[in-house]
């Protein structure tokens, strides 16, 4: 079918107010070159201080202009500083916020009428968070104790660093600290029992409600930050070596008890601009992939044994956007099917906004509208088995998937609430829900309630999913599977009970860092888990039999495709293990190995990502239904992209993923970091009165307050003269990317209002960013790296925003407006000066909470960019994972560019810094 002239007259229009607001977003949808564009509005209002309020989505809006009274999918509520007090959604609920003095959380109610309460000590560091359902006692659900000065609190380095944390899984205790803030140590213990916690403030009670069994994980790093080594609670030790930019280049394992180690990847080379183009595995086999040297895409992903053996040779042809239009499997075979021919080639075409409306591939048998998997089939698998198939997409204006043809197969239906956007699924009789059926078929924060029929799911008090009913019985007990999460929200224990007979069957998985640990009944078996770039080694270990030394039948090497997926697995040897073919939103086409009790131990499949026994896929934040095409609860995230809470990679499931279920971004996007060849140095160089203000910050300054997995840490300085106090606070988050100032004020002694202010307090605010900058990267492994935008977010200042109106569409002007005419720029100039940056531009947008943001674009003045960030190969153990700024496109709200963008209407050079 010809396309030429599918996105020909569809752009992205936006209508903005008198005062630069964007009231309306316009965007114009076809699936076929003949059709007239259909208009699609985003509408959007803003109160009397020009903060966004209201957003409807475009077929709610559609429903508001024909004279309907509907509800905007967001209303928010915010205070005299623009914290927001109420959010209500119509698909995610609504929830009350009541922040402290110094803007930190206190009490929280949602819809569900769960209730949180968080206190705090004197240095405004999280102590408990209480927390209570509807209609029940409150509990106390996370304790958080922190370093002292006593001697050996001092010897581990613990010394205001948060030691023990105790969450609804159990105790995790961080034992020591390196003297640069790098975590070496950390132990976990589980609860005793499967109840939600209602922690005691004495610790010996703490202890009693744990299980004696403590698994401990142990850091080592380089002097320069990386990761040298992990050894896990079992005593499996990984070494790691790096290149001198800082990218993996050596990954090994010994296993515990062994004197040898084995190599598991070696020899991993990187283009200029920081992909991975080839790696030797240490089953003998070598991975090569090429990139289109336009778009920065994987074009071509190759698996070889040996010289000649090719396993898997995949080809990619993309649209100018970065769209996937065809993938081939050059190794494998043409077959005939039905005197149809059957060719290794999957087809996609989109509709204007991008989303995908047809796909072609192969697969066996008849699909499942369901979580089960298609019929296993032995490895390698018979060609003559599959056949070709053709999928299509019909979706209504806020992205939610109507329908879903499949040929050979039913058709599958999708009804959808007529006020927000929660759906579920045709009824076995081919009916659709009713309006009342939907609003049944969710709780109040959106949470859906059932699997499928009669499989209830249960939702904890922070909207995760805890447990699955599979089997619901009259009399006795149900199998079911429960999921335990940590502080963080990371998922670590998973308990599936089966009743046999009169007995219940118990089996467990412990998730620790580099290491799971399963166990049912008597029997018990481990895997070591760790990320090899292109590639996922899973090592299983048998606790009956512990062997001296690994063998080549224990390792799997799961192949990526690029979107992550496992699609291909080998021995130790080399050995063609096992392989899986998608359709485009996750099901599983077909998959083949060497026996039907091997298939079932795979876990990890689509998007690299782990396949419970419910069929649901989780990925982080959220668990994701395949066979629904979508997540079965709202984004966490709120609307950063988008209206609709629910959709799948914004339906762009072939091009798009999604690391941990909060944001879609391309895979292969170029890393947008840079290293730094020698910024000790650097700093070295600043002289005696920066020095100086470096001292009065570790000296003076509160003990900062870092969280590790948000990247987050404040700094608090009180200065006192004539007889007042005045308080300085600096809460910013330094990633390797991007870094976001969100909160920098220095309150200044009424002598000093036209005084230079770090004349009098003896440091400026960039001596702060340079001071918190070493802290967090020192910390989570990372110094030297620099990134590629500096965020000033939510600013208010007046001077700021009223001397960059003028200019807000200039971007020369705009830069030189900025550094020259405001106090955040100017600030801004001396951070990026201190740390040899130059500024490369400078934008002006509105978020997605409706205030101003500015993006500072930055690189190095001797540019050298780091490991790219999207399949970075490395340790994951005690850091938490590098995600890229194009999977991160929250840090860059709503304006000027959103996900859904037209070709033939933008600014490509702007489009490549975005995605």
């Amino acid at each position: 079918m010809n396309n030429t002239f599918l996105d020909r007259a569809t752009p992205a229009l936006r209508v903005i107010d008198p005062r630069g607001a964007v009231c309306r977003e316009i965007a114009f949808c076809r699936s076929q070159a003949d059709q007239v564009p259909e208009r699609r509005i985003t509408r959007f209002g803003y109160d009397l201080m020009g903060r966004e309020i209201t957003s409807w989505d475009p077929r709610l809006w559609a429903k508001v202009e024909s004279g309907n009274t509907l509800a905007a999918n967001l209303i928010r509520v915010r205070s005299l500083s623009g914290a927001e007090l109420l959010t209500d959604s119509v698909d995610a609920g609504w929830r009350v916020t009541l922040f402290g003095v110094a803007g930190m959380e206190c009490h929280l109610w949602d819809s569900r009428k769960s209730e949180f309460q968080y206190s705090y000590d004197s240095l405004l560091r999280l102590i408990a968070v209480q927390a209570s359902a509807k209609d029940e006692q409150e509990k106390i659900v996370e304790r958080f104790c922190y370093g002292d000065t006593r001697e050996d609190t001092i010897f581990r380095n613990q010394g205001g660093r948060l030691v023990r944390h105790d969450d609804e899984a159990g105790t995790l205790r961080f034992t020591r600290y390196s003297l640069d803030g790098h975590l070496l140590e950390e132990s976990r213990q589980f609860m005793a029992n499967l109840d939600i916690s209602d922690w005691p403030s004495d610790l010996s009670s703490r202890d009693k409600l744990l299980v004696d069994e403590c698994f401990i994980s142990v850091f080592r790093y380089f002097a320069s930050g990386e990761m040298r080594a992990e050894v896990d609670a079992l005593g499996n030790t990984k070494e790691f070596t790096y290149t001198r930019a800082g990218e993996l280049r050596n990954v090994k394992l010994q296993a515990s008890g062994s004197d040898k180690s084995c190599t598991l990847v070696s020899d991993i080379n990187y283009s200029a601009q920081g992909q991975i183009e080839s790696e030797h595995l240490g089953c003998g086999a070598n991975v090569v992939a090429e990139y289109d040297p336009e778009i920065n895409r994987l074009s071509r992903l190759v698996v070889r044994y040996g010289l000649s053996k090719v396993l898997q040779d995949q080809r990619y042809v993309y649209d100018p956007v970065g769209n996937v239009l065809h993938v081939e499997n050059v190794a494998q075979s043409v077959n005939f099917y039905k005197n149809q021919k059957v060719e290794p080639v999957s087809i996609y075409r989109y509709d204007s906004l991008y989303q995908l409306i047809e796909a072609t591939g192969r697969e066996v048998g008849f699909p499942i509208f369901g979580p089960q998997l298609p019929a296993w089939q032995k490895v390698p698998i018979d060609p003559n088995c599959l056949r070709s198939y053709t999928q299509s997409f019909e979706y209504d204006r806020s992205g939610n998937q109507r329908v879903r043809f499949h040929s050979n197969s039913p058709t599958i239906r999708m009804a959808v609430s007529e006020f927000g956007n929660r759906s579920l699924g045709q009824n076995e009789d081919g009916s659709l829900p009713t309006e009342r059926e939907i609003a049944d078929g969710f709780d109040a924060n959106g949470n859906q309630h059932e699997l499928s029929r009669g499989q209830r799911m249960s939702w904890n008090l922070r909207n995760q999913l805890h447990k699955v009913t599979m089997v619901k019985r009259k009399s006795g007990s149900d199998d079911e599977e429960r999921y335990f999460y940590d502080g963080t929200g990371r998922r670590v224990r998973k308990v599936h009970l089966t009743q046999v007979g009169s007995r219940t069957l118990l089996a467990q998985v412990f998730y620790l860092p580099g290491l799971e640990i399963h166990r049912c009944e008597s029997r018990e078996h481990h895997v070591v888990d760790i990320d090899l770039g292109r590639c996922r080694a899973r090592i299983m270990q048998r606790a009956q039999d512990p062997a001296v030394r690994v063998t080549n039948d224990q390792i799997t090497y799961g192949l990526k495709d690029h979107l992550g997926s496992n699609t291909l697995e080998l021995d130790g040897g080399g050995g063609l293990s096992s392989q899986e073919s998608y359709y485009p939103f996750g099901g599983t086409a077909w998959h083949s190995s060497r026996s039907e009790e091997a298939s079932k131990c795979k876990v990890i499949r689509y998007s690299g990502k782990e396949r419970d026994a419910t069929g649901l896929y989780y990925y982080g934040f959220r668990y994701y239904a395949t066979w629904l095409c979508r997540w079965i609860s709202p984004d966490p995230a709120g609307t950063v992209y988008g209206q609709n809470l629910y959709a799948m990679v914004e339906n762009r499931p072939t091009s798009l993923t999604d690391i941990d279920g909060l944001k879609p971004g391309f895979p292969d996007a170029v890393s947008q970091s840079f290293q730094h060849p020698n910024l000790k140095a650097r700093f070295d160089q600043l002289g005696q009165k920066s020095q100086a203000a470096q001292r009065l910050i570790q000296e003076k300054f509160e003990r900062p307050d870092v969280h590790p997995e948000s990247r987050l840490i404040r700094s608090t300085y009180f200065h006192d003269e004539g007889g007042h106090r005045y308080e300085s606070w600096f809460v910013n988050e330094f990633r390797e990317d991007i870094w976001v100032f969100k909160e920098n004020y220095i309150t200044k002694p009424p002598r000093s209002d036209k005084m230079d202010v770090g004349g009098v307090l003896g440091f400026y605010a960039s001596d702060v960013a340079r001071y918190q900058y070493e802290v967090v990267a020192n910390q989570l492994g990372f110094f030297g790296r620099l990134p590629s935008i500096i965020k000033r977010e939510n600013v208010l200042n007046f001077t700021a925003l009223t001397n960059t109106e003028s200019s807000a569409n200039e971007m020369d002007d705009l830069s030189t407006d900025f550094f020259t005419k405001t106090p955040n720029g100017k600030s801004t100039r001396r951070i990026i000066e201190d740390f040899d940056l130059e500024a490369v531009s400078v934008e002006k947008i509105k978020n997605s909470g409706g205030e101003i943001d500015f993006l500072i674009h930055v690189r190095p003045k001797n540019i050298q960019r780091a490991e790219p960030q999207a399949f970075t190969a490395g340790p994951q153990g005690g850091s938490p994972d590098r995600d890229d700024v194009a999977a991160r496109s929250e840090f860059f709200g709503s304006e000027p560019l959103k996900g859904s963008v037209r070709r033939g209407s933008i600014d490509m050079d702007r489009f490549n810094r975005y995605w």
